[in-house]
């Protein structure tokens, strides 16, 4: 009897190991995991003037990582390649390419983060961009009293997302807004959404332009751009 239940124990144990064994070349679904995969849309600011940014978050190889590519497209032309891996268990996001280097996470809805690159450092945002809801790219200039620089933002829906670059401060400004109809009002996030500029999206759909608005809520300046994507 005592050999029999010996032998029981033995087999089980040994049943255990192979169960473990599976549980390591096939681990088990992360429900938990959230899906970022797609494509994602948006744009750059920095000392050389920006531009559009495209990202492909792929099917995982890995548990919790996705492969990542992408494109970027300088205001000032050509391409640059991207690549890199998107981490879901911390949603964050690393991608490289042509001298440049970008770190972000996914928080709002939007990826976003800062990057270094051949024009100096600065920063970036992206949204989801699908066939159903297509992101628009904008890039363009403004100038707001003492302050002036390049500026991307793009529209996806009412929601407008992006970033400037104020050259007499050497600093990046994230852009955030909303669209109603052709109308546009843009906000800074990190002065409790004040209204920092208002405009109008052409007929075509293809340039927008405004005003800016100062502190004092009254207009000091102006901005436009052309549509890139």
């Amino acid at each position: 009897m005592k050999r029999m239940q010996s032998f029981i124990a033995v087999l089980l144990f040994g049943l255990s190991l192979v169960a473990c064994k599976k549980d390591e070349i096939n681990p088990p679904n992360n429900t938990n995991t959230p899906d970022r995969r797609g494509t994602y849309v948006g744009t750059i600011a920095d000392a050389g003037g920006g531009g559009a940014l495209t990202v492909n978050v792929g099917v995982a190889k890995v548990v919790d990582i996705l492969p990542v590519s992408g494109v970027y497209r300088p205001a000032s032309g050509g391409t640059v390649t991207l690549s890199g891996t998107y981490n879901t268990a911390n949603d964050s996001m690393y991608a490289s390419g042509g001298g440049y280097t970008f770190a972000g996470r996914f928080n709002g809805g939007l990826i976003s983060g800062s990057f270094t690159g051949p024009n100096g450092a600065g920063i970036f945002t992206l949204a989801a961009s699908s066939a159903t809801n297509p992101v628009s790219v904008y890039t363009g200039s403004f100038v707001a009293g003492d302050d002036h620089g390049p500026f991307n933002f793009s529209i996806s829906g009412s929601t407008l997302s992006g970033v400037a670059y104020v050259v007499n401060q050497s600093a990046s400004v994230s852009l955030a807004g909303t669209v109603q109809g052709a109308n546009i009002t843009i906000v800074d996030p990190a002065r409790n959404n004040r209204v920092i500029g208002t405009g109008t999206i052409s007929n075509n759909g293809n340039s927008v332009s405004g005003q800016t608005i100062g502190s004092n809520g009254q207009p000091n300046g102006t901005w436009s751009g052309t549509k890139v994507q």
